[in-house]
Parts: structure tokens; C-alpha cells; sequence
């Protein structure tokens, strides 16, 4: 916590205001408080006050346990989408539902979508084109098969070519009966684009004639898929509340009900210091603490080890003894008694020994 406070410059209020969803987030998902902490803290450092912070981390908090990511993934992509789309804090939730939904209807994971955004948001944004856009191409095409960083390079050239066509493109734009402004994807949908590239990109030869290697296998995917393809998609990536959804569908494990448990027994022992019983559970801590170093200290005396040795050498004479023949019950009864005898000798020696411990009479002391 004081890291975070540092970080986002946080007032004593805004420090309450996180600890208290901090705990709440921890209650309710599959992350601990420390790991609640982090994500805030990583908020933190990509800018956000304290108010974003609290703002965004529940939602990318859905966002991880959804998806099954980690929670620095989750909030690196958050955060970039975010600050790359001019997209405010409180709509965040929002950002998410666009990420489940990619994940939900396309090969896309969380981790794919960190990596095409890395390289492909700063341009599209200035492009003009929306996050879900964005989204919804990228799942065209990693429908079609191409990987993640193929997906961003071939895009990222695609939405450059589109935006300042070189002498090439625009003559294949006036060959197929069109404009450059059919093009601008600042002045058209993407839907309106797609549907007048299809006119363009006839075929693949002329896909990498005008988009080059880097961008003609993206422009090419984009020009089959189609119009239909984009829309199945943009339909999907515009579903609201299922970074939720998913969330509560991983929760109902058993496996994350105990760890609730936990988190809730935790957050009872930070209540309880706060309430100042800190002083009362330290002690009991300690007893607990020298009870475990005396317990220690009599296993390892030496006299202990010499009585579990007798012991063991007791019951090895014992089993032989047993194992003879009848005739030798009387030997064996006069042996057992000597042996009797000295046991007795031993454990007497033992606990006069264990009365001189210290550790022995503060355990006495405790129990008592």
C-alpha cells in the first residue's frame, strides 16, 4: 500500500478508499489481496490517479479471471487500450467486454491481443478507428489463421496505406471506378471500406502489389472475408457484460470458493488490527511460536534420542522373545522385567532433565 500511495500520489482518504476495494475485489474473485495490490500498483505506474485506479481495477480484475489470463497481462492491455484510444477510466468495463468477446469468438487470447495492440493501436487510433474496430478486424483475420504479430504488422500497413495511399494505390482506386475518400477510414465505417476493397484487392498478386509483403496477406484475408465476416464479428465484440458473465462462470469452482475463504479470513485479521487488537494476536502468535521451539528443543535432546533408541531396542527383544520357542517363556519374562526396571531408571532420568528446560517450563507455563 505505500507503494501504491507513492505511485499515484493518493490522499488519506483515496488510501481508504483503495484499501476497501482492494479487500473487496479479494473477496469476490480469484486473486489475493497482495495480487489486487500489484495490479493497482501497475495502474499506477501507466499513469493513472488513484480515482482511475479504483475505477478500473475491479473490471480488469473480470477481465483476468474470465479469460484465464494473468493479471499483469490483463492490465497492460488494459491500460494501453485505454490511454492509446483516448477511452476514459470509467469506461472500462467496456474495454474489457471488447477483450472477452475477442477471446470468446476468435483465436485471439488475451496475450495475442497485448501483442497486436503494442503495434497496431497507435495507428489505428490515429486512423480514426475505434477499439472495437480494431478488435473485430483482428479477429477476422486470426480467423483465417494468422498470428498475432502478423495480424498487427499486416493491419498496421493496411490502415497506413488507407490513410496516405501512395501513387500506386490511388490508381488502383481510380481503375476499380472509386475515390481516394471511399478510402478515408476517418470520413467511412469500416463495413463501407472493406466493401470497396474487395473492388482493389481482385486477387493476391494485387494484394502485394499495393500493400507489399508486410500487409498483403491482412489486406487479402480482409478482402474474402468480406463485409459479413467483419460484421459476424463486430456484433460479437459489441456485447456488453460479458467480462462479468465469464468472471462468474470461472468462479463457481470449488477451488475458488476456498480461496474466498480465505481472503475473507484474512481481511477479518486486518479488521481486527485495525480495531487495535494487533497487541493481542502478536502475543498469541508468540505463545504459538514457543510452544513450537520447545516442542523442538525436546525432540532434539540427547536423552530423548536415548529413550526412542531404548525403546526401539525393547521392541526388537520383545518380537524375538515372542518368536521362541515355549520353553523359554520364563527367561524371557525374568528379561522383559530388567528391562521394565530400566525403562523406568531412563524416563525418571528424562524428566528430571526436561524439568531443568526452560522451553519445557514455559510450555508449562502457557498450558497452565
Amino acid at each position: 500500500l505505500k507503494d501504491l500511495e507513492a505511485i499515484t500520489r493518493a490522499t488519506t482518504e483515496e488510501m481508504g478508499m483503495l484499501d476497501a476495494k482492494i479487500r473487496e475485489i479479494a473477496g469476490s474473485t480469484k486473486f489475493s489481496a497482495k495480487e489486487i495490490a500489484e495490479g493497482m500498483k501497475l495502474l499506477g505506474q501507466a499513469g493513472f490517479s488513484a480515482s482511475e485506479t479504483i475505477q478500473a481495477m475491479e473490471s480488469v480484475a473480470n477481465l483476468a479471471t474470465g479469460t484465464l489470463s494473468t493479471m499483469n497481462t490483463s492490465v497492460e492491455v488494459t491500460t494501453t487500450a485505454l490511454r492509446v484510444f483516448g477511452i476514459d477510466a470509467s469506461k472500462t468495463s467496456e474495454v474489457v467486454d471488447v477483450f472477452t468477446n475477442t477471446v470468446n469468438n476468435s483465436k485471439m487470447n488475451v496475450d495475442k491481443i497485448k501483442t497486436a495492440l503494442n503495434y497496431l493501436g497507435p495507428i489505428a487510433s490515429r486512423a480514426g478507428i475505434s477499439l472495437q474496430d480494431t478488435s473485430a478486424s483482428m479477429m477476422v483475420l486470426a480467423n483465417s489463421g494468422m498470428r498475432a504479430s502478423s495480424i498487427a504488422t499486416g493491419l498496421r500497413r493496411v490502415f497506413k496505406e488507407l490513410v496516405s495511399p501512395t501513387d500506386k494505390m490511388k490508381k488502383a482506386i481510380r481503375e476499380a471506378g472509386l475515390s481516394v475518400e471511399d478510402f478515408d477510414l476517418r470520413a467511412n465505417d469500416m463495413q463501407t471500406v472493406i466493401k470497396n476493397l474487395q473492388y482493389v484487392v481482385t486477387d493476391v498478386d494485387k494484394a502485394f502489389e499495393l500493400f507489399g509483403l508486410r500487409g498483403a496477406t491482412a489486406a487479402s484475408a480482409l478482402a474474402t472475408q468480406g463485409v459479413d465476416a467483419f460484421n459476424s464479428m463486430s456484433e460479437a465484440v459489441n456485447r456488453q457484460g460479458t467480462a462479468a458473465e465469464n468472471a462468474s462462470i470461472q468462479l463457481e469452482g470449488m477451488g475458488i470458493l476456498y480461496k474466498q475463504i480465505k481472503d475473507k479470513a484474512h481481511n477479518l485479521a486486518l479488521a481486527m488490527g485495525d480495531a487495535g487488537l494487533n497487541g493481542v494476536l502478536r502475543a498469541f502468535a508468540n505463545v504459538v511460536r514457543g510452544s513450537l521451539d520447545a516442542m523442538t528443543a525436546i525432540v532434539g535432546h540427547p536423552i530423548t534420542a536415548w529413550v526412542v533408541k531404548l525403546t526401539a531396542a525393547f521392541a526388537a527383544l520383545v518380537a524375538v522373545h515372542f518368536a521362541s520357542s515355549m520353553q523359554g517363556w520364563s527367561v524371557a519374562l525374568v528379561g522383559l522385567v530388567g528391562m521394565l526396571k530400566k525403562a523406568a531408571v531412563a524416563t525418571k532420568a528424562l524428566t528430571v532433565a526436561m524439568l531443568k528446560n526452560p522451553y519445557v517450563l514455559a510450555v508449562a507455563g502457557v498450558v497452565a
